[in-house]
């Protein structure tokens, strides 16, 4: 009878120690990807704004303006010119709201889609090829930023059809992709997804 006693009170304390073990190892477990996951997060959002692409061109701009009498073009009152510039535009992230979860051996990471960041027009290399203004039909300066507002979306627009966001998410999922991989003691795979 003491020795079942003492065989169950062995058992017992076996299966007390192998049930600390495992859950402090569970424990342990899920705090390391907790922490990795929160400082991967934290390092992705903390590069704020990431441009992955960069799209030059060189444009050709025309304007034209005349007053308008029932569908009827005035003589003398139009307005015209015809310039070149150069221009940049860049594409890419906005990472301050990505999120980053970690399921076994796959990091998923959330980013917002892809965006144009900016858009520069070099004014220096700006040329006037033709222009004529009329003296009752003069340019103002706000029909000038709204022939500029117009050209920069057509040239955005065509930047887009040519595949610059596509672009930028490749370029960018490679970027962070690698950034993970330093980051991290083990390959892992890794998934994206865009809200």
């Amino acid at each position: 009878m003491k020795m079942i006693k003492k065989t169950v009170k062995i058992a017992t304390l076996i299966c007390a120690l192998l049930l600390t073990a495992y859950i402090t190892y569970f424990l342990s477990n899920n705090q390391n990807q907790t922490i990795n996951v929160t400082v991967l997060e934290a390092k992705i959002q903390e590069i704020s704004e990431l441009a992955t692409v960069e799209y030059n061109y060189t444009d050709l701009g025309k304007y034209e303006n005349y007053t308008d009498f029932y569908g009827w073009k005035v003589p003398f009152t139009t307005s015209k010119f015809i310039i070149t510039y150069d221009g940049k535009i860049k594409a890419g992230f906005d990472l301050t709201s990505t999120e980053i979860t970690l399921n076994d051996e796959t990091i998923t990471v959330i980013l917002d889609n892809p965006k144009i960041i900016s858009h520069e027009i070099d004014y220096d290399s700006m040329q006037v090829i033709d222009e004529s203004y009329s003296i009752f039909n003069k340019v103002t300066i706000t029909q000038f930023n709204e022939f500029y507002k117009e050209q920069a979306q057509q040239i955005e627009q065509k930047a887009i059809d040519k595949g610059l966001l596509i672009s930028a998410k490749e370029n960018g999922e490679k970027f962070i992709s690698n950034l993970i991989n330093q980051l991290t003691d083990k390959e892992y795979n890794i998934i994206f997804r865009y809200k």
